[in-house]
């Protein structure tokens, strides 16, 4: 019975190996109905979500990788998001290309909308949608 703790430590060595070989990518994704959630704040702060979310944020969807430092985030507003873009954005004409992504942004929408620098966040907004990434650079 002594192939028990050897199996262990076997199957052990196995996931480091695996891990080492294949990269361990740690992607974690967080939901919010609206920018009032505390846990939002803490990514704020942590920096994989920008200061200049509008309050009037709804549906915000954060994905990032621990790992890579690459993260994208999306979500839906009412405010004339113009400003915000003009106070905090410049026009970005040859922006990396998002390593991470949000389910609702496609290719598509990054090959025909203009891309905006924030600060180290890249952003696309169109209808009333935002959608930003960082490349982990």
């Amino acid at each position: 019975m002594k192939s028990a703790p050897l199996n262990r430590i076997a199957s052990l060595n196995f996931a480091i190996v695996v891990c080492l070989v294949g990269g361990c990518n740690e992607t974690r994704v967080n939901k919010f109905e609206d920018k009032n959630d505390g846990v939002l704040n803490e990514l704020i702060m942590k920096g994989w979500l920008p200061l200049w979310i509008p309050d009037d944020a709804k549906d915000i969807l954060e994905k990032h990788n621990v790992d890579t430092n690459a993260g994208a985030f999306s979500f839906h507003t009412q405010t004339a998001f113009d400003k915000t873009i003009k106070q905090y954005c410049e026009t970005e004409s040859n922006p990396d290309k998002p390593r991470e992504k949000v389910s609702s942004f496609s290719d598509q929408v990054l090959s025909t909308s203009q891309v905006y620098k924030c600060d180290r966040f890249l952003i696309v907004y169109r209808d009333n949608q935002v959608f930003g990434w960082t490349t982990g650079q």
